[in-house]
């Protein structure tokens, strides 16, 4: 049986000079140290049943772009979206 990959982690980052968003992913191992000093919002899955979807997704999205923009202004003027609070039940 093959080895598992290792448990990795989705990073947004934004690099003013170069003008470019990138995408990475981190062994969760190497990240682990930062989680606590990081900012952070979890998101139980049991409060969308345990279904990713598309509505999931662009929320997870504008998030991650509203909370670039505090740390890079830059960025402010270009969110074009439309944010919305989760759905209460």
């Amino acid at each position: 049986m093959p080895n598992p990959p290792p448990k990795r982690s989705f990073v947004v980052s934004f690099d003013e000079e170069q003008d470019k968003l990138t995408v990475c992913s981190l062994n969760d191992a190497d990240l682990a140290p930062f989680l606590n000093r990081a900012l952070r919002a979890d998101w139980p899955l049991a409060d969308v049943n345990h279904e990713l979807t598309d509505d999931v997704a662009r929320r997870l999205g504008v998030a991650a772009l509203t909370v670039l923009s505090v740390y890079h202004p830059a960025l402010k003027p270009m969110l074009k979206v439309k944010i919305e609070s989760p759905p209460t039940e």
